[in-house]
């Protein structure tokens, strides 16, 4: 063994693992180790490419990287999962304190690098379970799932905002039945069971997509400098910004 193997070898043994729990099983614990210097410049290099999609692949190279717990892969997590392993990845690799900017509701003024703690304040979707997760039409039941990471990094690049929202609500349906008989249908045949939807069913499935929202909010209290006013906010942050 060289003297470099030496060195890497030692630095692998004394490499500390962390551990959490799945959002959408929570018997299910993930251990992962903190995120390495090559790691976050595979990182800068992979998301130069500032498509949505693109940057969410990187991520979960990364995250995919990181996770030492066998046979698991991040493209059959959820959305909420993914973000709940990328926030506990980025507090155990560099710290649980993030800033952000804030504004305020009263006066306007700008409020730079304001400090949140991620452990405390933020909030990932369903964090306290799935709701509203079946749609009745008649004697049809619905049967919704959030999507998996799979499902979003694969929709067409190309497609439209109102297409691209289509597309999520058609992954959203895991499957349809009638009675006792389960209908298992490809995701061109959901398509066209969408196409067939009241409006107003078709709302009912907008509103389990809100009620499961996406993605990290962090919920944040601070008092105004120039007016001192209590500011009570919520702000949505791109999980990306969180590495760098």
């Amino acid at each position: 063994m060289s003297d470099l193997e030496k060195v890497l070898k030692k630095l692998d043994e004394v490499t500390y693992t962390f551990r959490f729990n799945l959002l959408s099983n929570k018997s299910t614990v993930i251990e992962f180790r903190p995120i390495k210097v090559k790691d976050q410049k595979k990182l800068i290099v992979d998301s130069a490419n500032e498509t949505q999609i693109n940057q969410l692949k990187a991520l979960m190279e990364l995250l995919q990287s990181c996770i030492k717990t066998s046979n698991l892969k991040v493209e059959n997590f959820t959305f909420q999962d993914f973000i709940w392993g990328i926030i506990n990845l980025r507090m155990k690799s560099q710290g649980e304190t993030i800033d952000v900017v804030g504004i305020c509701d009263k006066c306007g003024h700008k409020v730079l690098q304001l400090p949140v703690n991620l452990e405390n304040k933020c909030v990932p979707g369903y964090l306290d379970g799935i709701k509203n997760s079946e749609v009745k039409i008649d004697d049809l039941i619905f049967k919704l799932r959030l999507p998996r990471m799979k499902d979003i990094i694969n929709m067409p690049s190309d497609l439209s905002n109102s297409d691209l929202e289509y597309h999520t609500l058609t992954n959203m349906i895991d499957y349809v039945s009638v009675g006792e008989e389960v209908l298992d249908l490809t995701l061109e045949e959901k398509i066209q069971v969408l196409d067939n939807l009241d409006s107003k069913y078709l709302e009912t499935f907008k509103t389990f997509e809100k009620d499961n929202e996406f993605g990290p909010t962090l919920n944040i209290d601070f008092k105004c400098p120039a007016c001192q006013h209590d500011n009570k906010i919520a702000i949505k942050e791109d999980i990306l910004n969180f590495f760098f």
